[in-house]
């Protein structure tokens, strides 16, 4: 795509050269990786090389030839170029996306951790509290545990009683 752009725009002889160059090294790799690769991956890849290579940038020259400007074509072209650059060189950092956001998760993890970690503190404090408050009382004796020796300080028994009526009181 860079090298019909360079062919697009005036005087931009150091695009097609780079082009070139990038081409030639990029068709020597795939000669060399067709030649090497098993069966199945050859072609594999000579559908995407024919699918891509031939289908989509004869698609874009096809697109591009429409608009009758030439400047418009090579602003048109340059943006196009421009993408494919940017998607290619961002392209490897797709792999890293994912692990970032499990860092951004797991830093919220740690900032709600420290935020939090103290928030039971003051409920064990108020619990003790109330619990000072009543010492001495018979609801916090605890028989099943006779490590905690408390001693009994007062106990106050109230029977209420209350008078039942039968046919022989009456009588």
């Amino acid at each position: 795509m860079l090298l019909y752009y360079g062919m697009l725009k005036t005087n931009a002889n150091l695009i097609v050269g780079i082009s070139c160059f990038g081409c030639a090294i990029e068709i020597i790799y795939l000669i060399l990786y067709i030649v090497y690769a098993p069966k199945r991956d050859k072609v594999f890849t000579v559908k995407w090389i024919i699918l891509f290579n031939l289908g989509g940038y004869c698609l874009i020259m096809v697109a591009t030839n429409l608009f009758r400007e030439r400047s418009k074509r090579v602003t048109v072209m340059g943006w196009v170029c421009a993408v494919n650059s940017v998607a290619v060189s961002a392209s490897p950092l797709g792999i890293m996306f994912p692990n970032v956001l499990g860092f951004l998760l797991g830093t919220a993890q740690m900032v709600i951790y420290v935020i939090y970690k103290n928030a039971n503190k003051g409920v064990e404090k108020t619990e003790k509290m109330q619990k000072g408050d009543m010492e001495g009382s018979v609801g916090d004796i605890n028989p099943c545990f006779p490590d905690h020796e408390q001693e009994i300080k007062e106990i106050t028994i109230v029977i209420a009683e209350k008078p039942v009526e039968s046919d022989e009181m009456k009588a």
